[in-house]
């Protein structure tokens, strides 16, 4: 069941509306929202993906009859793309298309923006970079499995299964050592989620507390 605010509301009050499959939605399980260059909400998670103009929810379909499980929905530039298990698609603006395929990314593949303009996907194989509906740069990782991907502060930093690492033109520097899933800016360093765990600030250190790593960096340092 999604939940959504339609409109604003009077001072004091929330207003929601929710909305299921009797509205439309693919399934009651949904993963992943954003807003589309159409002002509609494009909804994603078991049964694909969906917009929803606030009664209703049409499906957009990626693969007639085999609409893949939508794990993240991410609007940059006014494109909105979705990672699928069926790989990268660019969702809006126009016709749905397929950026990479399933055998090009894992399941859940990584994007996160980027600063030259459209999105790095982290597709565990490789690292992309996708602008305008199509991939217009490979970035090599010097062997490095990318698994996840943030770029914050002039730094490139990837997750993977053995570490985190910044990224350069010549080489990659290891940040720490621990299977990275997911990052994290919060406005003061970078947090890595491990991948059996979650994050946590520890005042610039590798922390362990319950199985959980995490590592912070000063912004723009790599330290």
């Amino acid at each position: 069941m999604a939940t959504i605010a339609l409109a604003a509301p009077p001072p004091g009050r929330v207003v929601v509306a929710r909305f299921g499959p009797e509205a439309g939605l693919p399934s009651a399980q949904v993963r992943a929202l954003a807003l589309g260059p159409d002002g509609l909400l494009y909804v994603g998670g078991e049964g694909g993906v969906c917009r929803f103009d606030g009664a209703r929810c049409e499906a957009v379909p990626l693969i007639p009859g085999e609409e893949p499980l939508t794990q993240r929905l991410v609007n940059v530039d006014g494109v909105v793309y979705a990672q699928t298990r069926a790989g990268l698609w660019q969702i809006a603006p126009g016709t749905p298309k397929q950026l990479t395929t399933q055998g090009e990314a894992r399941a859940n593949a990584s994007i996160s923006p980027a600063a030259a303009g459209g999105l790095w996907v982290a597709t565990g194989v490789e690292l992309l970079r996708v602008q305008g509906g199509a991939v217009v740069e490979r970035r090599d990782t010097f062997g490095v499995e990318p698994w996840a991907v943030l770029e914050q502060a002039g730094s490139l930093y990837l997750g993977s299964p053995d570490g985190a690492w910044t990224l350069g033109d010549e080489g990659v520097t290891p940040l720490a050592n621990l299977g990275v899933r997911a990052f994290l800016e919060d406005g003061e360093g970078l947090l890595v989620a491990r991948e059996d765990g979650g994050h946590l600030p520890d005042g610039g250190h590798v922390g362990i507390v319950q199985g959980s790593c995490s590592v912070r960096t000063k912004p723009g340092t790599g330290r």
